[in-house]
């Protein structure tokens, strides 16, 4: 497929952008070395071999491949492609046992309303994969409790074209091809580092986590810039509580912390479990999960509600606050200082904020 905003022609089977100068050259031998002819014969003339577009989109709402009309006279070239993943069962709980007794070993802070909430969020995926909800899954706990081995069906059944893993590092680089073809963005360990780090992370995401914007700029090494409508849902992990920076009145993450923890006189049953568990995956488990999935009713799930509130959330907006900013809610809430009374001027208020500067210092 030539591609003329980005003069390279995309091969729709691995994937690849491939150079026009070089493909034409190549291309230019059945044409006794005429790469004016190579030109018209391949890309340009009425009968030309390759098919034509005017640039790339990725949109898991419409069909594969070339899609004429995506705007007024413009044709673009859709990258997504479907999961080969065939649901089989009749999606029952029963037929999918191993995989939600690992979600109840996961031993989620907020019970089985937490399990439902992640349930309906994965269902919602695989369901409608050109819509998306307006908020991003962390789910966090201590290491190797089983996190990403519950999550690996649902990268499995959106497909693995259609999923990028990356760590919180990657989300640092000018660069965002991790968003390239991407409907499932997982995030393997979120925990930004330094305050700062963790709000220009935050800021970045933002972009990514909810809906509008509604297209996304993908800025690929090599490549030309190009837009994609905003379809992309992000998971996350995390091994440690406090991770990210959050404002106060946060909507953007569903923060799901697990409790369970592995003792190491339990270690070496659990990791024969685990052993047991990818076996059944690779067994079936996998389509047995998508069709549970599929089977799911997620009628009820309204994709621009703000998201459940937590504990983790709740501690994590807490830890976000700089030290003046908790002083200050303290001294309001006990009405202590300046604030034992019922009137305070803005500069009383810097006042005491430069004292409990002098003191820190």
């Amino acid at each position: 497929v030539y591609v003329r905003d980005q003069g390279r022609l995309f091969d729709r089977y691995s994937g690849q952008m491939i150079m026009e100068k070089a493909f034409l050259t190549l291309k230019a031998r059945e044409f006794d070395s005429d790469i004016e002819a190579a030109r018209e014969g391949y890309l340009t003339g009425r009968n030309a071999r390759c098919e034509g577009v005017e640039s790339l989109t990725y949109d898991p709402a419409l069909p594969s491949g070339v899609v004429r009309g995506y705007l007024p006279g413009v044709d673009v070239f859709n990258t997504y492609r479907p999961s080969g993943l065939i649901a089989k069962g009749a999606g029952s709980a029963g037929e999918v046992r191993p995989w939600l007794y690992l979600l109840d070993r996961l031993d989620l802070e907020e019970g089985e309303a937490g399990r439902g909430w992640l349930l309906d969020r994965m269902a919602w995926t695989v369901q409608h994969p050109g819509l998306k909800f307006n908020h991003g899954v962390l789910i966090g706990g201590a290491a190797g409790i089983g996190k990403d081995s519950f999550l690996a069906p649902l990268l499995a059944a959106v497909g693995e074209k259609n999923t990028r893993v990356v760590d919180g590092a990657s989300l640092n680089s000018d660069f965002n091809s991790y968003l390239d073809s991407t409907k499932l963005l997982v995030i393997n360990e979120i925990d930004y580092g330094d305050h700062k780090d963790r709000r220009l992370i935050n800021e970045k995401l933002k972009r990514v986590l909810a809906s509008p914007p509604t297209t996304l700029r993908i800025n690929t090494k090599n490549l030309r810039e190009y837009e994609i409508p905003n379809r992309v849902q992000v998971f996350g992990f995390t091994n440690h509580r406090y991770c990210l920076h959050s404002d106060q009145g946060e909507r953007r993450y569903l923060m799901l912390w697990c409790n369970a923890t592995i003792p190491e006189t339990q270690r070496e049953t659990w990791n024969r479990w685990f052993s047991a568990y990818w076996a059944w995956l690779d067994a079936g488990g996998y389509e047995k999960i998508l069709a549970f999935l599929r089977r799911r009713d997620v009628s009820a799930f309204e994709i621009g509600a703000k998201p459940p509130v937590t504990a983790w959330l709740e501690d994590v907006m807490a830890q976000s606050r700089d030290g003046l900013e908790v002083w200050l809610l303290e001294q309001i809430a006990a009405r202590e200082g300046i604030f034992a009374h019922p009137l305070v001027k803005s500069s009383d208020i810097v006042v005491a904020g430069n004292e409990w500067g002098k003191v820190r210092a």
